[in-house]
């Protein structure tokens, strides 16, 4: 695939793009005054994210360090909006997810 193949097919995606963007801004506004969990489940979310071995598909594992003490799942949303959540992550920030009530994993993992 050229350069040109892929600025087609991302602006062939734009609607998508854009949807995309609004859900996930709505979803964040919505967790950041959900009701928080308690630090067990908090923890306990962090361990099975901690132990997951799924990747993807570059064989990468989806739970990782982004900078300092933040983690994603996969490569984060912002940076790749037009993702499939099951195999390359949700590109969620975990330390907000973990924390919140109303959330969960992609792959039915928690």
């Amino acid at each position: 695939m050229t350069d040109r193949d892929t600025g087609a097919a991302l602006k062939a995606s734009s609607p998508r793009k854009a949807w995309n963007l609004f859900y996930s801004a709505g979803s964040l506004i919505f967790n950041l005054f959900s009701p928080s969990v308690d630090e067990k489940l908090t923890r306990s979310r962090r361990e099975i994210c901690e132990g997951c071995a799924l990747t993807d598909p570059e064989d990468r594992r989806l739970y990782r360090k982004i900078k300092g003490e933040a983690y994603a799942c996969g490569v984060p949303f912002f940076k790749k909006m037009l993702r499939d959540p099951k195999r390359e992550g949700c590109g969620c920030y975990l330390n907000l997810k973990w924390k919140k009530r109303f959330t969960g994993c992609p792959n039915g993992l928690w």
